[in-house]
């Protein structure tokens, strides 16, 4: 108990010094994001759709669109549900949540979660079968740890999952419909967004953390799976001021 009180308190003095509190900065963030752009590091994308948007931190959405009832799948939860608790509290969905990590298996045990809203420890992916997930740790301290089937920096041990892809998902778990999708798998976001669009599977919303920053990967990969998902009829409705959180709706 001691050991984790002090761990805590190292944490909050790191993310309360002055040079983070400047990082976290909305103006901040929003000018850094832009000479990332200038010099070519970010894609610059047009926002396309004219939309009632809610924050909640880094991620946006439209809750007018979401019913009682309402499916929701959230992808890659690490240690961290309050985003999906506020919506099955304040809309009535129904969310599922997806995370075959050591770390977020561990933190889920220990929660007791809201009516309405089902872990699943399975990992999504471009396919149905088994995934490595390598653990990888932020440079900077005080980051959990998170695990990446894609970056295979700064890691630590693998550790082998089941995976399905979006639709095998939805089949197993009798959903024709699902109104929100919320993704962020460390870089595999491509390829399951790729398996998605190859079949029926749209979901009425679509909230994505981009990962085009990890070694191997660009902002080609997405430049291109925006380009998909709009050419799938899917407008771009918000992007975060980290240049990371996008938002996609669909009529």
């Amino acid at each position: 108990m001691g050991v984790a009180a002090t761990e805590g308190t190292a944490t909050r003095t790191r993310r309360d010094s002055p040079g983070r509190r400047l990082r976290r900065l909305p103006a901040f963030r929003r000018a850094k994001l832009f000479l990332k752009r200038l010099v070519g590091r970010e894609p610059w994308l047009a926002l396309e759709a004219g939309i009632s948007i809610d924050r909640f931190g880094d991620w946006a959405l439209d809750t007018g669109r979401l019913r009682p009832g309402d499916v929701v799948y959230a992808v890659g939860v690490g240690k961290d549900l309050s985003v999906e608790a506020e919506l099955v509290r304040r809309h009535g969905v129904r969310v599922h949540a997806f995370d075959p990590s050591p770390e977020s298996l561990r933190w889920v045990a220990g929660q007791a979660l809201p009516d309405g809203l089902e872990f699943h420890a399975l990992g999504i992916a471009e396919h149905d079968g088994r995934l490595t997930l390598r653990a990888r740790e932020a440079e900077s301290g005080g980051a959990p740890v998170m695990y990446s089937a894609v970056d295979t920096t700064r890691t630590g041990p693998a550790v082998e999952v089941e995976c399905l892809s979006l639709a095998s998902a939805a089949r197993r778990l009798g959903h024709a419909r699902i109104a929100l999708l919320k993704l962020d798998v460390e870089g595999a976001e491509y390829g399951a967004l790729r398996s998605m669009l190859a079949g029926d599977l749209r979901p009425g919303q679509i909230l994505v953390e981009f990962h085009h920053r990890f070694p191997g990967l660009g902002k080609a990969h997405t430049e291109r799976a925006v380009a998909d998902l709009r050419a799938a009829g899917y407008r771009l409705a918000c992007i975060a001021d980290t240049g990371r959180e996008f938002t996609f709706v669909r009529d």
